[in-house]
């Protein structure tokens, strides 16, 4: 009776090391395989992504932009800026850093526009500059907050004016706009009351 107990712990235990031993061969060697492959698809969808971010950035930021244009009656446009960067809701757009602009009017001297910052539209050329807006044409030097170059109406609109002198003379203005085509330049204040003013020095 104690030989037959023996025997069988002695199977028990035989059989445990062999299912034992076939589980380490084959069913974990699978697992640790499969976690190796999940770790490995995740640190590549993680690189993918990284990668893919890099290349959007790099893609929506540009050095060194510039645009030229002309109009019907001969007007050129140039605009520099040091760094634009790409609009996500508008794919024509484009925020300029550091904004230079020049438009070369025909038989005059040209309009020089400088400013921080501009909104530029690529599919109809208007320009809205903006921060620091700094304007010189022949005797007119201004500075004002805003200032936009209306491509498609020939205008140019300067709007929250802070100086605006004419030679020697000051000038207190809200609005200033010049028709390209024209060459009319009309001045208002945003109020009606207020009035425009004029100081010779």
């Amino acid at each position: 009776m104690k030989s037959k107990t023996t025997i069988q712990i002695t199977l028990i235990i035989f059989a445990l090391i062999i299912s034992s031993y076939v589980y380490l061969k084959f069913f974990s060697v699978d697992i640790l395989k499969n976690d190796a492959e999940i770790n490995e698809k995740i640190i590549q969808n993680s690189e993918d992504s990284e990668n893919q971010n890099e290349l959007k950035t790099a893609e929506s930021i540009i050095d060194n932009l510039e645009y030229k244009s002309q109009d019907a009656i001969g007007n050129r446009y140039l605009i520099k800026s040091k760094k634009a960067e790409s609009s996500t809701d508008n794919q024509f757009t484009l925020k300029l850093i550091d904004v230079d602009a020049t438009i070369f009017l025909v038989g005059k001297p040209p309009i020089i526009i400088n400013s921080n910052y501009a909104i530029h539209n690529k599919q109809t050329f208007n320009t809205e500059f903006f921060g620091n807006v700094k304007i010189l044409h022949e005797d007119i030097d201004v500075k004002s907050d805003n200032l936009d170059l209306l491509y498609d109406i020939n205008l140019v609109s300067l709007y929250n004016i802070k100086e605006a002198y004419f030679n020697n003379t000051e000038l207190i203005a809200d609005k200033i706009n010049f028709d390209m085509l024209t060459r009319d330049i009309s001045i208002n204040m945003n109020e009606e009351k207020d009035k425009i003013a004029i100081f010779y020095k």
